[in-house]
């Protein structure tokens, strides 16, 4: 299993070594913004309660170097705190100030920033010494405790599902793996598990990204992620199309049907084309036709409308035949790259064309 920690975000992608530089994906993709940016987010409401909302956003827009140098000092705190500091109960965590965050408060305040402190909500938590906010170890934990706590549940919900239950290795990559606070929560909650954190994680997403580049083959199957399918129309069929459909039928059709050509889950191969689909053009006289693709996690989506479902692009094909020819053809389609390849095979005199558009945008 590897968990990878971006700035915003935590990716969890589950894979299963089966040669020699070759693996499969066994379980699609997932995560949440559980990333490093969450913990600096807690950190920003703090400023917020500490600084007065004002201060902070007139800092932001006149001051933004003083603003994004104080980020950066609790970067650098952050990424050194670890939970043998919280056995000290008097202990604290030291974010330098700019000194423009000190003028601006006292500026617009006409009290001292470390009195107003004391008067706070923070007394006793944190104190400001000169150009130096010392906070109490236990306070500043409460930073990352949104993440993990997202992060320790997602991977236990994940270690329970039957087909991963030989899964034994969490190899953790990303800048945010290298805050010694996660790290330690995966060691006390996933105590079975082999944790593997590479040097310089954060380059490890780089290194993965190139190699892949090269050898895209090194992943031979994935699941996944996403239903894909077509918007299309097709005659009313009762039963199955709510009575409301009649009275918004498209030359006499349903239109907005989720035609699904994968679904979510489901495994496959690299450089697999699926089954292939027909379709028919809305007016015979089209000398080109346009497909919208449709993405949702719903497993069994109805239409194109439905609540959850986007429109990820479309293709446009122009036709070979003449106006009067066979208009009938065949889409298939590969997911199972960085992109969707679409391929249009005419029934009428078996001309291909082929179209794709990127995942990774």
């Amino acid at each position: 299993m590897r968990v990878v920690k971006y700035c915003g975000t935590t990716d969890i992608a589950v894979h299963e070594i089966t040669g020699v530089n070759t693996l499969k994906e066994i379980h699609h993709a997932c995560g949440g913004h559980w990333g490093g940016k969450t913990v600096n987010e807690a950190f920003y409401r703090f400023l917020i309660d500490v600084f007065g909302e004002n201060v902070v956003d007139k800092i932001k827009q006149e001051k933004p170097s003083a603003y994004f140098k104080l980020l950066h000092n609790f970067e650098e705190t952050k990424k050194c705190f670890d939970e043998e500091k919280l056995k000290d109960g008097e202990g604290t965590s030291k974010v330098i100030i700019p000194i423009e965050w000190i003028e601006y408060f006292e500026k617009s305040n006409i009290v001292a920033l470390k009195d107003s402190v004391k008067k706070s909500n923070f007394k006793g938590r944190v104190k400001i010494v000169s150009d130096k906010m010392r906070i109490k170890n236990n306070l500043f934990r409460t930073f990352f405790d949104y993440a993990i706590e997202n992060i320790i549940a997602e991977l236990n919900q994940l270690v329970q599902k039957e087909e991963l239950r030989d899964v034994k290795t969490l190899l953790v990559v990303g800048g945010h793996s290298e805050s010694p606070v996660l790290i330690n929560a995966l060691y006390e909650n996933l105590p079975n598990f082999d944790i593997v954190v590479p040097k310089q994680p954060s380059l490890a997403i780089l290194r993965g990204a190139v190699l892949y580049g090269f050898e895209p083959e090194t992943i031979t199957s994935r699941v996944m992620q996403y239903t894909y399918g077509i918007a299309m129309q097709r005659p009313f069929i009762p039963g199955v199309d709510p009575y409301s459909k009649r009275n918004s039928l498209v030359n006499g059709l349903v239109d907005n049907v989720f035609d699904k050509h994968t679904e979510r889950g489901q495994t496959v191969k690299a450089g697999e084309f699926l089954k292939e689909h027909e379709y028919v053009p809305a007016r015979q006289e089209q000398m080109a036709v346009r497909f919208k693709f449709y993405a949702t996690q719903n497993k069994n989506p109805k239409y194109v409308t439905d609540e959850g479902c986007s429109c990820i692009g479309t293709l446009y094909f122009e036709l070979s035949g003449g106006m009067k020819s066979n208009k009938e053809m065949k889409l298939k389609i590969n997911p199972s790259g960085t992109q969707i390849v679409a391929v249009v095979t005419e029934k009428d005199n078996g001309h291909e064309t082929e179209g794709f558009f990127c995942l990774l945008d």
